[in-house]
């Protein structure tokens, strides 16, 4: 098993993620999946795990696995609204005990990972969710001081809980093991799920492209007749040329196609990967028998593009499934007076608040 130690010597010799200068909106795209069985997860912190990854950092002085997920763009990162107190209580003591000074664990909180984090406020009901009741018997069949983070992930499922509590795992909510190799996993498949979106998105701006200049052609073809005979002698003149030189154009075409057989390879082993490596995680997600809320729907899909949304913006991109039908006053209901959105000027909704430290 991977110790906190092996963890720490990798973290000294990986690359930091992109800033967030070099954005990438496209991956923010909640729609956009590598498959379609493969929703885009988010991923539901515990204070344990956030308070272990703040010292690595501040030990390191590397970027801990929760800033290296926030920075894949598709694995956005929340927690409960009770966490930034417990962290203020708990990470002097977590830091001394792993013999990091306290004063820097804090300021790597505050200033580096608790600005990456939205902190989520749940109303009552959604902590009586029977689907996760187990956890809120008393230790050791479960544990209440986790009950929040459990019900906020589920609130936001499918979600991965990033958690240093066993609990979760004997309750089947998450992987087994230490933290850390749950956030690393995570991470990998958020990374392969942005590479594929990145290749998609330069794809379809190549074909429109194409296609841009096609219909440019074909417009002004319709506008000045007389440029159709010289369009026409030029493509006969491209044709004749190619054929002439026909061996040189086939040798290059084969070449064309040595040289792009490794990046056909390489992209279908990282599929195969990708793959793999979501079958391997443990999911919080609706049970079967559990029909999806207006509010949940809403809270899904804001947790995921990370803009805020008017509810007519919201309707529209929840048109996408045409058997839930949801009108612009029936989301503003929903929204309007739940705990969970926080309202910006214009109307605009978001899912949870900034962890101000």
């Amino acid at each position: 098993m991977t110790t906190p130690q092996d963890l720490a010597a990798e973290t000294r010799v990986s690359i930091r993620p992109k800033t967030s200068g070099t954005s990438t909106p496209w991956r923010r795209q909640s729609g956009l999946t590598v498959m379609s069985s493969h929703p885009q997860l988010v991923a539901v912190v515990d204070t344990n795990a956030l308070a272990n990854a703040c010292c690595l950092q501040a030990a390191t002085g590397h970027d801990s696995l929760i800033t290296r997920l926030v920075a894949t763009e598709r694995v956005p990162c929340f927690i409960a609204d009770h966490v930034p107190g417990e962290m203020d209580e708990h990470l002097e003591r977590i830091s001394r005990s792993q013999r990091i000074d306290p004063a820097e664990a804090f300021r790597v909180w505050r200033t580096d990972v608790s600005p990456l984090l939205r902190v989520v406020e749940l109303p009552i009901g959604e902590y009586l969710r029977p689907e996760i009741a187990a956890i809120r018997q008393p230790p050791p069949e479960g544990d209440p001081d986790d009950w929040p983070t459990l019900a906020l992930a589920a609130f936001l499922g499918p979600t991965s809980t990033v958690t240093s509590d066993s609990v979760f795992a004997d309750l089947g909510f998450a992987n087994a093991g230490y933290w850390a190799e749950g956030a690393k996993v995570l991470h990998t498949a958020g990374d392969l799920e942005g590479r594929y979106i990145d290749r998609l998105h330069s794809a379809l701006f190549a074909a429109r492209l194409m296609w841009g200049g096609v219909s440019a052609v074909a417009h002004l073809s319709r506008r000045l007749p007389w440029l159709a005979p010289g369009l026409g002698l030029a493509a006969g003149w491209l044709a004749s040329t190619m054929w002439a030189k026909r061996d040189s154009v086939r040798a290059t075409a084969v070449a064309m196609r040595g040289a792009m057989e490794p990046v056909a390879e390489r992209i279908g082993a990282e599929l195969v990967q990708y793959g793999e490596l979501r079958s391997s995680m443990v999911i919080v997600q609706d049970p079967r028998w559990r029909k999806e809320t207006l509010a949940e729907r809403c809270a899904r899909h804001l947790a995921r593009s990370g803009d805020p949304m008017t509810p007519s913006e919201l309707r529209d991109a929840l048109r996408q499934r045409p058997n839930q039908p949801a009108t612009a006053a029936a989301i503003r209901r929903a929204i309007a007076g739940h705990p969970s959105f926080r309202r910006s000027a214009g109307e605009r909704y978001s899912i949870g608040a900034p962890a101000t430290a």
